[in-house]
């Protein structure tokens, strides 16, 4: 009987060694995320292939210091929605836990929705194509009521396309919108940088957001406080055309041909 006992505690003892330590609760099919060890289990999960899942935040989330972005390749981009229900997530990838991959992002590889979500903490990007939410997006998804409060430090030197929210919108049909850069955007190696978009690779709409943040650009050349290719934007609202508070003065820049286009306030 000893030794049948025995057996049976070790199968337990290996069963709950192999078990994760947390358990995301799901409700209608919607994940819940209420602490920063459910935010890296919902990491884990979208890495893993499970990329379709959509999430909600249910409370301010400071994230570990060794938080995963979250869709790390393009097999592996987050095709859910993300709904921070109007709560804060604090990052802080600094020092060893720096961004070292290209893209990247809270989302590096982005093709969901983003919703209802404020960021703040600081970034180190020491690859190209770093932005706070996203890196790349890869389809015609929607971007809507974000403030990005981040301080994002620019490592890499030459081409950076940094961003403050979204670095490279890479397809048509990509929605920006209602969304607020108040941050500081840091580098004395970057160039080409954008509050809202870093680089606008393909045709994306812009509809009521702001740069009401800070740009230290030591290297001004292609640095702008919207998006560093206007030409790719399709409508802006009258919010971004009020003279955003820089420390350095850079051009502002609006598809002029469109402006007439543009949702107002």
């Amino acid at each position: 009987m000893n030794k049948i006992l025995h057996k049976v505690w070790v199968l337990l003892a290996a069963f709950a060694v192999s078990m994760p330590m947390w358990a995301l609760e799901e409700v209608d099919g919607v994940y819940q995320i209420s602490s920063a060890a459910d935010l890296k289990a919902f990491a884990e999960l979208v890495n893993g292939g499970q990329n379709t899942v959509s999430a909600v935040l249910t409370a301010d989330i400071v994230a570990d210091a060794d938080q995963p972005m979250i869709g790390l390749t393009s097999g592996t981009a987050f095709k859910g929605s993300f709904d921070g229900q109007g709560h804060t997530l604090t990052l802080s990838w600094t020092g060893d836990n720096a961004l070292t991959s290209d893209p990247a992002g809270l989302f590096p590889y982005l093709a969901g929705n983003v919703s209802n979500l404020r960021l703040d903490g600081t970034i180190e990007a020491k690859g190209a194509r770093s932005g706070a939410l996203a890196g790349r997006v890869e389809a015609a998804v929607t971007i809507s009521n974000i403030i990005s409060n981040v301080t994002m430090i620019g490592l890499y030197a030459g081409d950076s396309a940094l961003s403050g929210l979204v670095a490279r919108p890479s397809t048509a049909g990509v929605v920006i919108q209602n969304c607020i850069f108040t941050g500081t955007m840091i580098s004395d190696v970057s160039v080409n940088v954008g509050a809202i978009i870093g680089w606008n690779g393909a045709a994306s709409t812009m509809v009521n957001c702001a740069f009401l943040g800070t740009i230290k650009i030591k290297d001004l050349r292609g640095n702008y406080n919207l998006t560093n290719v206007d030409s790719n934007v399709l409508a802006v609202s009258r919010t971004e055309r009020s003279p955003p508070r820089t420390a350095i003065t850079c051009p502002l820049t609006f598809p002029r041909k469109t402006w007439m286009q543009a949702t107002s306030t």
